[in-house]
């Protein structure tokens, strides 16, 4: 499962497991308005008023001063990754979502009889949705868990001062915001001075495309043992702010 506009999914993800597994259909969701003003009114419910004033200050930054060359890094990363994996056959089934939590959706992955699915998105699903593969769904996520649940991840470890944990956690999903257990986890190296946190999260799976691979298909097969994570921290996380954006990067200068 995938976003529409999600190029990395599309490029890098697809065609890895249709190397690594029988690519038996891919969901795409549409984009829609409706749901980025849902998010945002869980971001300002989290965050109050100066904290969702702080988000949408990085977003305006992000925007004007950082996009482009972070999009110039993350394109060569995908060109650069893309590469070492065949193309996903045009025989592919595929079906394009508004709600993956709908039944389309559900008819879909009936159809399918997947063993299990990669949801690479920022939609929660439905226990109904996410049960259907016989072996359950998988998430790559952009953090170490439990520390650092829900989307950002990596931007919040580097906020913290806690660059060793920015990386990634290969994890079933289960009723809770990355709550489920963990098979893998993992970290690669980047510059905290000069990349962001979007270049870091597309890397940091990048790099570990291999291992993921292995965990995967020892999770769904049963021979791989689950992280025991007992006595770690767990919280969860909201949008990058800008104030937290340039401690990060001030304090990077000192590591």
């Amino acid at each position: 499962m995938r976003h529409e506009d999600a190029r990395f999914e599309r490029e890098v993800i697809e065609p890895w497991l249709a190397s690594v597994s029988d690519l038996v259909g891919v969901v795409v969701i549409r984009n829609k308005r409706a749901r980025t003003l849902a998010r945002a009114r869980r971001e300002l419910s989290r965050s109050g008023l100066f904290g969702f004033a702080d988000v949408l200050a990085f977003r305006l930054y992000y925007r004007t001063v950082l996009a482009d060359r972070e999009g110039e890094k993350i394109d060569e990363l995908i060109e650069s990754t893309r590469d070492k994996y065949p193309d996903v056959p045009d025989t592919v089934p595929r079906i394009t979502v508004d709600d993956p939590n709908e039944e389309p959706t559900k008819e879909f992955l009936k159809e399918r009889e997947a063993d299990a699915t990669i949801a690479r998105i920022k939609i929660l699903l439905d226990s109904n949705v996410f049960s259907i593969p016989t072996e359950g769904t998988y998430v790559i996520h952009p953090g170490i868990c439990p520390e650092y649940r829900n989307s950002h991840g990596c931007f919040w470890a580097l906020a913290n001062g806690e660059p060793e944990k920015v990386g990634y956690t290969l994890l079933k999903i289960d009723d809770g915001i990355d709550t489920g257990p963990i098979f893998a986890q993992g970290t690669t190296s980047f510059d905290p001075v000069d990349d962001g946190h979007l270049y870091i999260q597309y890397k940091v799976v990048a790099d570990n495309l291999d291992e993921i691979a292995q965990a995967l298909k020892g999770a769904v097969s049963g021979a791989r043992d689950q992280i025991d994570v007992s006595g770690r921290d767990s919280d969860v996380w909201g949008q990058p702010r800008l104030s937290e954006y340039l401690g990060w990067k001030r304090r990077a200068e000192r590591w």
